[in-house]
């Protein structure tokens, strides 16, 4: 009885944490993807765009063709973790309950956000960002930035 009594006690305080967990583990996961974004637009020679949708909870990594570039003839990359098209989705799984509140691209809100073949942030018109971008998580309790002109990614708190 004294066991499970001292299991219960630790085991209560994770499980009141998990939510915060996974909204952790989804900022590092954005950010992660994000800098994986930058390099395949480096290493591609083609802007590479990752579009959100709040409304779905999720994101996808797109890849304009050197040969036909424009965000309309991007297409999705392959995850290299799962080999299927690139999508993150909040709703399910092990990011089950994390919201993607809100996206400010460039200081205003939006969607797609790209990085050129030097791997600078570019707004929906592939103009060059002169603000910082972020992303949103659980209200604002996990911010990911993606710094202006040179594309860094963090992420806090």
């Amino acid at each position: 009885m004294v066991l499970i009594a001292i299991m219960s006690a630790v085991a209560v305080p994770s499980i009141a944490n998990l939510p915060s967990m996974r909204a952790g583990a989804a900022a590092r996961q954005l950010a992660r993807d994000l800098i994986f974004a930058r390099q395949q637009a480096m290493a591609r020679g083609a802007t590479v765009w990752v579009v959100f949708n709040t409304t779905n909870e999720a994101y996808s990594i797109l890849a304009e063709s050197a040969a036909s570039p424009g965000l309309g003839n991007a297409v999705a990359l392959t995850d290299p973790a799962t080999g299927l098209p690139f999508v993150q989705v909040f709703t399910s799984g092990e990011f089950a309950n994390v919201d993607l509140s809100w996206v400010i691209i460039g200081g205003s809100a939006g969607t797609h956000l790209g990085f050129d073949w030097l791997g600078r942030p570019v707004d929906s018109d592939g103009t060059l960002l002169t603000v910082l971008s972020s992303v949103r998580l659980n209200s604002g309790a996990y911010i990911i930035t993606v710094a202006a002109q040179g594309g860094a990614v963090t992420v806090s708190p």
